[in-house]
């Protein structure tokens, strides 16, 4: 007896060919006139020809690609190092259109937002109308687009492609890896006796600063023979940022070695965990040290994750006093509260000062436009005014608020920063909804993962803006993908209960 769906397949089929041919044709000429102007981009149009291919018969690989591809900042890195054109670093997250149609179109799944999907939605609209109040179309314009792209649209792009657990914990895995490759290559770099620079084809960058800038340490002990400070920037180009990109891979990297579906799992996070946390090192980020061990703490003293963690923290703290270069940097902190008692003049270290004078300044711009604040990206003209207002000299020209809150606060008023408060509560309630009604030890330890990339996110914009946002939405969308398919196999379960392991794995369809 004949399948009465084979036809419906034969012209699937023929349509998936015909789709290949006319792809493959169309490369072929793109291919041909980028041979002739740029060597470089006929290879990233060779990788999309790849990359077009898969996309037809495992979308799921072609998402992971894409994810791989953005998290070692790749798009970026050929625009700037290797001057192809602008448009190639827009259109890499959009490739993720392709395995979206592929759900939406083939498997005919339903588009979904997720749980900060309204909330997004209600930031977007919040930005646009904080920029038509500011009236200075030149600068919120490219922030409300920044926002619009690399923010609302790589959430619903990534929260829509990452349709299973599997493949949510491949993506996971893909950020493990790749934060492990770019520390791998900063500690091959490192090793190299000319290291400050640009190597590996941009994907380390090392800036040479001296320790000893601005710093009067004659009051505290003598400074002779202290080197000077090389620090690692990667692929973005900025140590702190760079320190962060690799800090929240580290979450998911610890729940693949302690809790693994699979074998592989724990042998890939056993081989990328030292380079990612030697590369945190080599950032000599002192917040991202204080986030770690803040969070890792609290998270002990709680009993999401072993209270021997704390024994693990206390002798990884002694080994960080071990290195110079970081233990006097770490030795400046001591310094900090001399800001709020009004001795800002003995702290001996400039860039504390600077960053005091940068919250203070973003929080009186925020109490003077409390409601739409002064507009998308906007603070970082106004700071010398409030600077020069509040007696602070520290640095001249535009400035960050170097804290998320206060940037949010400053810029798109108090409901920004209200926004921007209930995002990190809701993903944090999810993660939690998610480990208590994990299924397996496996599960419950990616749910306290993610819990852990909102906690540290949440923490480390007490000593960040947002730039690069990239990143902190596609950490979002991971976490909010996650916390949509743990409530729809929940809410599935026939005694409405979690789903078994086994159930949670998705029924592969082949062409």
């Amino acid at each position: 007896m004949s399948n009465p769906l084979a036809p419906s397949r034969r012209a699937a089929d023929l349509a998936r060919d015909a789709a290949v041919i006319t792809a493959v044709l169309l490369t072929a000429v793109v291919l041909a006139w980028a041979s002739v102007t740029s060597p470089l981009l006929m290879l990233f149009g060779a990788g999309g020809l790849a990359v077009a291919a898969v996309v037809l018969r495992r979308p799921d690989v072609a998402t992971l690609v894409v994810l791989a591809t953005m998290y070692v900042n790749a798009p970026v890195v050929a625009v700037n190092q290797h001057g192809l054109p602008f448009v190639v670093g827009v259109v890499v997250p959009f490739a993720l259109l392709a395995p979206l149609v592929f759900h939406v179109v083939v498997r005919r799944e339903r588009l979904r937002i997720g749980v900060a999907g309204p909330l997004l939605l209600v930031l977007a609209t919040l930005q646009l109308v904080s920029a038509l109040a500011a009236d200075d179309w030149t600068t919120t314009g490219p922030a409300l687009l920044n926002f619009l792209t690399n923010g609302l649209a790589l959430y619903l792009l990534l929260v829509n492609v990452l349709r299973s657990p599997r493949t949510i914990r491949l993506a996971a895995l893909t950020v493990v890896l790749s934060a492990g490759l770019l520390g791998l290559v900063t500690a091959l770099h490192a090793g190299m006796s000319d290291w400050p620079g640009v190597r590996f084809g941009g994907f380390s960058q090392l800036v040479r600063g001296d320790l000893l800038e601005d710093v009067d340490w004659g009051h505290y002990f003598s400074t002779e023979g202290l080197p000077s400070e090389l620090r690692a920037a990667g692929p973005i180009g900025e140590t702190n940022f760079f320190a962060l990109v690799l800090m929240l891979a580290l979450p998911y990297a610890l729940a693949f070695v302690f809790a693994p579906r699979a074998r592989h799992e724990r042998v890939l996070a056993l081989l990328a965990a030292p380079f990612i946390l030697g590369g945190i090192l080599l950032t000599y980020s002192r917040g991202a040290l204080v986030v770690i061990a803040v969070v890792a703490g609290l998270f002990a003293v709680t009993g999401l994750i072993p209270r021997s963690t704390l024994l693990a923290l206390g002798l990884g703290g002694v080994a960080v006093l071990a290195i110079p270069d970081m233990a006097v940097r770490l030795v400046r902190l001591a310094t900090a509260p001399l800001l709020w008692t009004g001795g800002a003049d003995q702290v001996g270290d400039a860039a504390l000062v600077g960053r005091f004078s940068e919250m203070v300044a973003a929080a009186h711009a925020w109490q003077d436009h409390p409601f739409l604040g002064l507009g998308p990206g906007l603070f970082p003209a106004n700071y010398p005014r409030y600077a020069a207002a509040l007696g602070y000299d520290v640095h001249d020209g535009p400035r960050e608020a170097h804290n998320l809150y206060l940037q949010f606060a400053a810029e798109l008023g108090t409901g920004g920063m209200l926004l921007l408060v209930v995002l990190l509560v809701v993903l944090a309630r999810a993660m939690l909804r998610a480990r208590r009604q994990a299924a397996s030890p496996a599960a419950r330890a990616f749910a306290v993962a993610g819990l852990g990339v909102i906690a540290m996110l949440a923490a480390n914009g007490m000593f960040l803006h947002l730039a690069f946002e990239r990143y902190l939405w596609l950490h979002v969308a991971i976490v909010a993908a996650w916390a949509a398919e743990q409530r729809r196999t929940t809410d599935t379960a026939p005694d409405g209960g979690a789903l078994a392991p086994a159930q949670e794995l998705p029924v592969e369809v082949r062409g």
